[in-house]
């Protein structure tokens, strides 16, 4: 470990509601980071904390931050990252290079001590702030987007360039079989259009500006001017940027690199390909969710892709077996809360990662555990295959037909396809579909109901 292990910082969705909840009450590095970024911000730039907000027992969604509160969302973000890096430290997992994707890069440059965690807070806010103003509801550039694309780059360059908007660019190259591109709303139209007609699958990014782009140039000067006199430090650990396609080095302008990240691509997968070919083989995602991870795997088959957190898993347990793999054995493990205590009246505090204790049952023997991550995979490789979508395209927790247009029949048809694959009982006539619109909710019912038990409808 350390030598060939690179840290992965996400960036834009990388939100997971059960790290304000139950991760915070096993861990006390949440509310420490938390408290740090609330006392920077709310200091030097007037933000009200956002703790209150986030570290409650309903914190808001990602939708609902999204529409509603994205500059609180862009420092949710960036302080998740920082909290699950400073738990991996504190279990003795280290790094050898970190690496951040779009607003990661700065949760990254914090991690390696070129910032503190506070003034790492102050430049997110003062993004914000810079895209708010010039690039937010009601300015010139406010009427833009993003779109995911199923292809590789020189394909969507083509498509690009077919369309020939003004504004329209490749703004993400993530992995062989997902590009993303930029630019205002009138010129997105077509472009799903055109992808969709050539077999391309085309979904909309859940963002909140058109990142990466020539539309966010006037943000980008705004943003330079806000942070060019911060004080950096010097670097602790190398930090390689898929936006520069370098290492950062302790002789770089941040002030005016950081700025040049709003309008500038993100060649993830080269940065990808270029640690692996330097020696790094494995990659560990420092954030919520696993989209990072899933990217990896899609691009670098053969190196081990380690997800901290997973959607619809608790972040406990997944923190658990990521520490567990990484330091090659067993997590210290005692229970980090008493037997007649509840979790609401112990405060945080550094424990180890509980492990998950076995339930005795000797009425039966039980059949061997599905494993959650491997049925994950399955279904997502029968609907993609089925519906001749990227694989990319299906996270744990997006909408079928919401998000993908997989109408109710198609879903049901799928859904049969999965009952057959792991043994379900046969579905009722009453069964409603809608309630599992989202692969991690079909996972969830393969996990149970695998072995005869009745469906719920």
């Amino acid at each position: 470990m350390g030598d060939g292990t690179a840290f992965l910082f996400p960036g834009q969705g990388a939100y997971l509601e059960s790290v304000f909840t139950e991760l915070r009450r096993h861990r006390v590095e949440v509310a420490e980071v938390f408290a740090e970024i609330d006392a920077s911000v709310a200091g030097s730039d007037h933000v009200a904390p956002i703790s209150p907000i986030l570290l409650r027992d309903a914190p808001p969604t990602l939708d609902t931050l999204l529409d509603t509160d994205p500059d609180t969302l862009q420092l949710a973000l960036y302080g998740t990252s920082l909290a699950i890096h400073r738990i991996l430290t504190a279990e003795g997992v280290k790094p050898a290079v970190l690496v951040g994707h779009s607003l990661g890069e700065i949760a990254a440059l914090v991690a390696a001590g070129a910032f503190g965690v506070g003034e790492g807070a102050v430049v997110v806010a003062r993004r914000s702030a810079a895209l708010r103003s010039a690039a937010g509801p009601g300015t010139d550039t406010g009427a833009g987007g993003m779109l995911a694309l199923g292809a590789g780059v020189r394909r969507v360059l083509g498509l690009v360039e077919f369309v020939g908007a003004a504004g329209l660019v490749v703004a993400v190259e993530n992995s062989p079989r997902q590009t993303v591109v930029s630019g205002p709303e009138a010129a997105l139209a077509p472009v799903h259009d055109i992808a969709r007609r050539a077999g391309i699958e085309s979904v909309r990014v859940r963002s909140p500006y058109p990142f990466h782009g020539p539309l966010l140039a006037a943000a980008a000067d705004a943003f330079h001017r806000d942070i060019r006199d911060l004080r950096r430090s010097w670097f602790r650990l190398p930090v390689y940027s898929p936006i520069l396609g370098r290492h950062y080095t302790d002789e770089d302008d941040l002030g005016s690199l950081l700025a040049s990240h709003l309008t500038r691509r993100v060649h993830f997968l080269g940065a990808l390909r270029h640690l692996h070919d330097t020696g790094t083989d494995v990659f560990v995602e420092c954030g919520a969710r696993n989209t990072l991870t899933r990217l990896v795997r899609k691009s670098l088959p053969e190196v081990n892709a380690i997800a901290c957190t997973v959607a619809g898993r608790s972040p406990v347990v997944s923190l658990r077996e990521a520490v567990d793999e990484l330091r090659g054995g067993p997590a210290t493990s005692p229970s980090p809360v008493g037997e007649h205590a509840s979790t609401a009246d112990v405060p945080a505090a550094h424990v180890p990662i509980p492990d998950v204790p076995a339930v005795s049952d000797t009425s039966r023997v039980p059949a061997p555990p599905l494993d959650r991550a491997g049925v994950i995979d399955g279904i997502t490789r029968m609907y993609a295959r089925a519906v001749e979508y990227p694989e990319e395209v299906f996270t744990e927790d997006v909408e079928l037909e919401a998000d993908l247009g997989i109408d109710s029949v198609k879903q049901t048809e799928l859904l049969a396809r999965v009952a057959e694959q792991y043994g379900l009982p046969e579905l009722t006539a009453d069964f409603r579909i809608g309630r599992y619109g989202t692969l991690g909710r079909i996972a969830d019912l393969v996990i149970t109901h695998g072995s005869g038990v009745p469906v719920p409808a």
